[in-house]
């Protein structure tokens, strides 16, 4: 993600004010020096011939122009190896060019409260709510950088979310029990639904029931969790694309295999 960054900052900078931008940025660089940093790598690559002014087509700007290159030394640390967090954060940086095993580090920590409690040692959290929200009230210097849920739906461009839980039925009670089973799940659909209109009065509920939120933790969680109900048959695409991901990096983790149609209860 930082190549896709820098790279577009470059662009925007060198591009703005169409050909003529060119001979007035010449004439206002004089002997002065525009200075270019890149990350080393392929995001460099492009830089080569534009550092070689006698070489035709020459360089609108000479050598005035004094480019930097710096390893990309960024640490992330995520709890757990293996776990759900790596795996996708590895596909993210994948999909946006980026090899997690060369071009940064990755660090591992066993647990959030491990994270949070070396927290000024770290250049980047991988963390999921409602530690996100205790870090941010509790350290000014930390914000967000990246939203996986926004940056999965980017890569895959089916506008399907990344489905972080799921709820799990005995089969028999949709069966045997289908009135009561159909007015539960639309409870739950509702309770959504007011949960995200209403984050302050959820905040005040959150005394009566000890759900591992917090009052203080309430609205920060709330407005990041994008809490959303999807029935199994519509969410099978994307949940099949998630478990993917494990098939490939972890098959032990899911069986070796992909869930078959019995695992997503049918709509009557």
């Amino acid at each position: 993600m930082k190549q896709r960054l820098i790279i577009g900052l470059l662009f925007t900078v060198l591009l703005l004010g169409g050909c003529n931008a060119w001979d007035k940025a010449y004439e206002q660089a004089g002997s002065a020096s525009l200075t270019v940093a890149s990350i080393t790598g392929p995001a460099a690559l492009g830089f080569v011939k534009a550092m070689e002014p006698s070489i035709d087509p020459q360089v609108r700007l000479g050598d005035t122009v004094n480019y930097s290159f710096e390893a990309d030394e960024e640490t992330i640390t995520i709890v757990g190896q293996g776990s759900a967090a790596d795996i996708v954060i590895r596909q993210l940086l994948i999909q946006a060019g980026i090899d997690p095993d060369n071009d940064l580090t990755l660090t591992y920590v066993t647990s959030a409260e491990t994270a949070m409690e070396n927290v000024a040692a770290n250049d980047s959290l991988v963390l999921s709510e409602p530690w996100v929200t205790d870090l941010l009230n509790e350290n000014s210097g930390f914000s967000i950088a990246l939203d996986i849920q926004e940056e999965w739906m980017e890569i895959n461009e089916d506008g399907m979310p990344l489905p972080l839980t799921c709820l799990i039925v005995k089969k028999e009670i949709p069966l045997d029990r289908a009135e009561e089973w159909n007015l539960f799940v639309e409870d739950y659909q509702d309770s959504i639904e007011w949960i995200n209109s209403n984050p302050a009065e959820t905040a005040e509920l959150l005394d009566n029931h000890k759900v591992g939120i917090t009052k203080e933790q309430a609205t920060g969680v709330i407005s990041s969790s994008n809490l959303g109900y999807l029935d199994a048959t519509s969410a099978k695409p994307a949940v099949e694309k998630y478990l993917s991901l494990f098939l490939e990096a972890t098959p032990d983790a899911i069986n070796g295999s992909l869930p078959d149609a019995a695992f997503y209860l049918e709509q009557e």
